[in-house]
């Protein structure tokens, strides 16, 4: 028998270096596999890149190439993380799209763990992402408060159940004296002069400016049961001390109590590609009770349906990345009380929010925001109804000279007019506020480490400034204001299961130059959630 010496050779050799024909087919698999994911990472993150761009150009596009990137690379977590921070930014009525949003954070958290698990050591970036994840969890449910339940569920794109965070607790509460509006100081004045009948003299005029000891205090469960609507409970007390005057006596004034309680259920909708929404309706019941020294009557009972529709739309070749928002309300009160009554409440919102074209990638946009809107109040009676409008028109300037620098201005018309009864009562008011607001610390959208992952979220200093003027009816009450307010935020991923907070305090001081008196006011407050 003829033995070939190159067979002979080359067998021998693939003996010595241990290779087997069944190692050499593994090896020529593993060549092939690793080649086609090269090709499938390409793939992927040129998609990504599309979608990044078709973001930038605001258009609702962009979650068609984030979803291709997702299936051309399904195991990948950032594909699944950049999606979920476009649903997050970019995309949602005034709020995040939910639970699209939420979803996606998960699944990427879920990938990023099977990752983890199949490696010896996480790399940086898988770190680095994790924190982002993170992040991005705790910023879309700030709003929602502090996690108290959650329970696991398989998600059809996931390889195994994932924890879900189902029911939320939030809490805010606000002390200190509080201001009484311009409006609402004339309406007495006319009040008090219609029941004593005759005209209020300055000295009693300037005995009807007061503050009111304000004590507010809501708390809210919320329930986010997977993709079905969310619900929210909620109850409230408030608390004000000289808030209602005594038309038989200027400058006397009683104490108000009220309870509220409420239940609301809302929910978002991708109506792809002509606009984002949200609806959100409810009902809440409300008692107020006066207190006269120790003593305390029932005022009135109120039931109270009510509804909040949002559209948002980012409009390709017509706005850019820009937003056009509209809002929508509405309430109606069956008032119960020793005579009944009906009020209701009307509300539209348009705002435009421009976005700069630089900073894109950021942690949270800053737009530069343009709104207008009108509020409508009524209030009927046996005999007169009382109509009351809020016209506003407003420019929130972020950033305009310096990172750190927002300027927000803003003008309001307060017009109250009765019908069938004293029509020579009418009277209107406007108001001019100009607020500046300075960043003293400002970690959500740092470029260091050390500082993106800072509990200190950011540190505001802001000055509100405003003049209230008389358009039509007495003047006396003019006045004009300033103050002083700092605010912060406090939050973490593993601060309470992704919990924020934020704190603030306020003092203030207004001037009534026309009846020569001097208020000065003060609050504190926290809130968890809302």
């Amino acid at each position: 028998m003829r033995v070939d010496s190159f067979a002979l050779v080359l067998a021998t050799a693939f003996l010595l270096a241990g290779c087997t024909l069944d190692k050499v087919r593994e090896i020529e698999q593993k060549t092939q596999s690793e080649a086609a994911a090269l090709e499938r990472d390409k793939a992927a993150n040129a998609y990504r890149e599309a979608a990044d761009k078709l973001r930038d150009m605001g258009s609702a596009k962009a979650a068609d190439y984030y979803k291709k990137a997702i299936d051309a690379a399904p195991d990948i977590p950032f594909y699944r993380y950049a999606y979920a921070d476009y649903l997050r930014k970019y995309r949602g009525p005034g709020q995040p799209l939910f639970p699209a949003a939420a979803n996606e954070h998960f699944v990427a958290l879920e990938l990023l763990d099977v990752k983890e698990e199949d490696q010896e050591h996480p790399t940086t970036g898988d770190q680095d992402l994790r924190q982002d994840i993170g992040w991005g969890l705790t910023d879309l449910y700030q709003r929602d408060g502090m996690p108290v339940l959650s329970w696991s569920a398989a998600d059809p794109s996931s390889r195994r159940g994932i924890r879900r965070l189902t029911a939320f607790f939030s809490t805010q509460y606000e002390s200190g004296p509080a201001e009484i509006p311009i409006r609402d100081l004339t309406s007495g004045a006319f009040w008090t002069g219609d029941t004593m009948g005759r005209t209020l003299t300055r000295a009693e005029l300037r005995s009807m400016i007061r503050s009111k000891r304000m004590s507010d205090w809501t708390n809210r469960v919320r329930i986010r049961p997977g993709d079905l609507p969310w619900i929210d409970i909620w109850w409230r007390r408030v608390e004000a001390g000289d808030a209602i005057p005594n038309q038989w006596s200027p400058g006397d004034s009683f104490d108000q109590r009220e309870v509220q309680r409420g239940i609301a259920i809302e929910q978002t909708f991708d109506c792809y590609p002509w606009f984002d929404m949200s609806v959100r309706a409810g009902y809440k019941e409300s008692k107020r009770r006066i207190v006269k020294g120790a003593a305390a009557d029932d005022l009135e009972t109120s039931c109270t349906p009510f509804a909040e529709t949002v559209l948002s739309r980012v409009f390709p070749g017509y706005l850019g990345p820009n937003k056009l928002s509209l809002t929508l309300k509405h309430e109606r009160s069956h008032i119960h009380t020793n005579y009944f009554r009906r009020g209701s409440i009307g509300s539209a919102t348009v705002r435009y929010s421009i976005f700069p074209k630089k900073g894109q990638d950021r942690f949270t946009p800053r737009s530069m925001d343009v709104e207008a809107g009108v509020v409508r109040y009524l209030q009927e009676y046996d005999d007169v109804d009382v109509h009351q409008y809020d016209l506003f028109a407003g420019v929130n300037l972020r950033e305009i000279i310096y990172p750190e620098f927002d300027l927000a201005a803003r003008y309001t018309v307060f017009d109250e007019a009765k019908t069938n009864s004293a029509p020579e009562r009418r009277h209107r008011q406007g108001r001019v506020s100009l607020t500046p607001l300075w960043r003293l610390v400002d970690n959500e959208n740092a470029k260091e480490k050390s500082a993106r992952n800072s509990p200190v979220r950011f540190v505001n200093i802001i000055m509100p400034m405003d003049f209230q003027f008389t358009q039509k009816g007495p003047s006396d009450y003019e006045n004009y204001g300033y103050g002083l307010r700092a605010e912060t935020r406090i939050a973490h991923p593993g601060f309470l299961r992704r919990t924020s907070l934020l704190l603030f305090a306020e003092c203030s001081r207004r001037h009534y130059h026309n009846l020569d008196k001097v208020l000065s006011f003060w609050t504190i407050g926290l809130k968890m959630g809302f």
